[in-house]
């Protein structure tokens, strides 16, 4: 299993920015996609309307700010055409967030970002006005990025959420390190089954069924859990959640029973099963030099599972673009595999990559 860490990032803005603020998150699902992996970090958006607790007892914005900002890494902002609601302190609740969390992490975790786009008809003067005055305040504090078109934003956010993270990630001498509560995160055996396994399917689904015998989590056909079997349901289901918290899995129906993988998903499974099929051909290969027939690999079983020739044959194409195999070709395609220098760095490289068998197989 690989062990890492999950960073958050609040997303704080008026309700102007709602594009915005849904884009974002596809942002840090797309950086999950790309970098969880190889990087051992799973980034968490949080946003007020999804994270935060109702209770009494003080000040909303209050509330709020004490929930949610002393566990988040990084804080998005973006501004448009309004400033927002003013607080006991500040102008507003998102220059409250931006302000006590500048002072509780420093300014330069702050990503700020301004629409400059054509403001709304009924817009108000003094909402206008509020923001360009802020916008000026914060000119001698730090940077900031305009942008005028939603796609504009993600392009942009996108590429500053690269830069921050490169100096965030602590795996150097100088690199500054996340808040002290972030979770460790496991990405678990089960989890990354569930994942591949699913790609298998067209739709990629994974279900979680429940009846009288208990609950049972299954993709592709194959059941991964055991009802009336209490270990195995928590684990499974737990992969589940994980997978969800990646946002490589959505819940289709809010029932929790049915979920769907995300674009992102299909993608982290893909480099899963590069992992997955370079170790069955270091299992496989007699010697240094000897090749892995593809009729070989597809007798093979696969978390529970048995892809096709051609399924293998396309994950092959890919592994020998990457250098990572040389491959005998027939007019039928790839026949067979061996490994480079280059597939077995992989592996080394992912040595903690593990999967799960199902505990019961579907009849």
């Amino acid at each position: 299993m690989q062990r890492g860490i999950i960073a958050r990032i609040f997303i704080a803005s008026p309700s102007d920015v709602m594009e915005e603020r849904n884009e974002a998150c596809s942002v840090i699902a797309e950086w999950n996609a790309a970098n969880s992996l190889a990087r051992s970090v799973i980034l968490e958006p949080v946003r007020v309307e999804t994270h935060s607790q109702v209770t009494q007892g003080g000040h909303p914005q209050d509330l709020i700010n004490g929930q949610l900002l002393k566990r988040c890494d990084l804080l998005l902002a973006v501004f448009w055409s309004k400033i927002g609601t003013p607080t006991v302190n500040d102008a507003s609740g998102t220059i409250q967030e931006i302000r006590e969390f500048a002072e509780m992490k420093g300014h330069e975790r702050v990503l700020l970002f301004f629409c400059n786009r054509n403001f709304p008809y009924a817009t108000e003067t003094a909402q206008i006005d509020a923001v360009k005055q802020f916008k000026n305040c914060v000119k001698d504090k730090g940077l900031y990025r305009e942008f005028e078109f939603v796609s504009d934003f993600a392009r942009a956010f996108r590429q500053q959420l690269d830069i921050t993270m490169n100096g965030l990630i602590p795996s150097g001498e100088g690199q500054q390190e996340f808040a002290a509560d972030t979770k460790e995160v496991t990405l678990s055996p089960e989890a990354c089954t569930l994942l591949i396994a699913a790609s298998l399917e067209s739709r990629g689904t994974i279900t979680n069924i429940r009846s009288r015998s208990g609950h049972h989590v299954a993709a592709n056909q194959v059941y991964y859990s055991q009802g009336n079997d209490g270990r195995s349901e928590s684990r499974w289901e737990d992969a589940i959640e994980l997978l969800e918290t990646c946002f490589y899995i959505e819940d289709l129906g809010r029932k929790r029973e049915v979920f769907k993988l995300k674009a992102v998903g299909f993608e982290a499974a893909d480099k899963l099963w590069h992992v997955l099929l370079l170790k069955r051909v270091e299992l496989l290969q007699n010697h240094e030099h000897s090749y892995v027939d593809i009729e070989d690999l597809a007798k093979e079983k696969y978390v529970s599972q048995s892809p096709t020739i051609g399924f293998l044959r396309e994950k092959a194409l890919f592994l020998q673009s990457t250098g990572n195999i040389e491959t005998v070709r027939t007019d039928t395609g790839i026949a067979a595999i061996r490994l480079t220098d280059l597939g077995r760095k992989t592996i080394r490289e992912h040595a903690w990559l593990d999967f799960a068998d199902s505990d019961s197989i579907a009849s």
